[in-house]
C-alpha cells in the first residue's frame, strides 16, 4: 500500500530535478564560450563524464536534460545527462571570448523547449502531490472504518 506514495515521491524528485535543469539551462543560456571551448559535436559517452575531459575541452557551461528511468518496484529515476546539439556559433564581435571573426560560442538552448519542460514538470508534481493526497485519505478511511 506505501509502493503509491514512495512512487509518487520519486515522481516528486524527477519533476523537481527537470524544473532545476531548465531554470539552469535559461539562466546560462547567454554564457560565453571561448572558442578553444567549443566542441564539434562529439558527445561524452555515458562511461565519460564532462569533468573527466580537460579542462580546455570543458564548455563553461552545458545545458542539461533529465533522463528517466524506471526503477524496479515503482517510481522513476532522475538524472541529469548533457544536451544535445552541442553550442552555437553566434556572432558578436564585442564579447571578450569573440574570435577573430566575431564568433563565439553559446549553449543551443531553446527558451520555448525549457518553458513547457518547466510546464510539464510542474503537471507532474501536482499530479503526484494528488497521489500521496489520494492515498493518505484511502488509509485514513481504512483505518475509520477498522476501529
Amino acid at each position: 500500500m506505501f509502493s503509491a506514495i514512495n512512487t509518487a515521491v520519486s515522481g516528486l524528485h524527477a519533476a523537481s530535478r527537470r524544473v532545476e535543469a531548465s531554470a539552469s539551462n535559461i539562466a546560462n543560456a547567454r554564457v560565453s564560450i571561448g572558442p578553444e571551448d567549443t566542441r564539434t559535436g562529439d558527445r561524452p559517452r555515458q562511461e565519460q563524464q564532462p569533468q573527466d575531459r580537460p579542462a580546455r575541452e570543458r564548455p563553461v557551461y552545458e545545458p542539461v536534460r533529465v533522463y528517466e528511468s524506471t526503477v524496479e518496484g515503482g517510481g522513476v529515476k532522475a538524472e541529469f545527462t548533457p544536451a544535445d546539439p552541442p553550442p552555437v556559433m553566434v556572432y558578436d564581435p564585442d564579447d571578450r571570448l569573440a574570435n577573430e571573426d566575431g564568433m563565439v560560442g553559446r549553449p543551443n538552448v531553446d527558451y520555448a523547449r525549457e518553458f513547457v519542460n518547466m510546464s510539464q514538470a510542474e503537471h507532474a508534481y501536482k499530479a503526484n502531490l494528488k497521489t500521496i493526497a489520494t492515498e493518505n485519505a484511502m488509509i485514513g478511511a481504512l483505518l475509520n472504518e477498522v476501529s
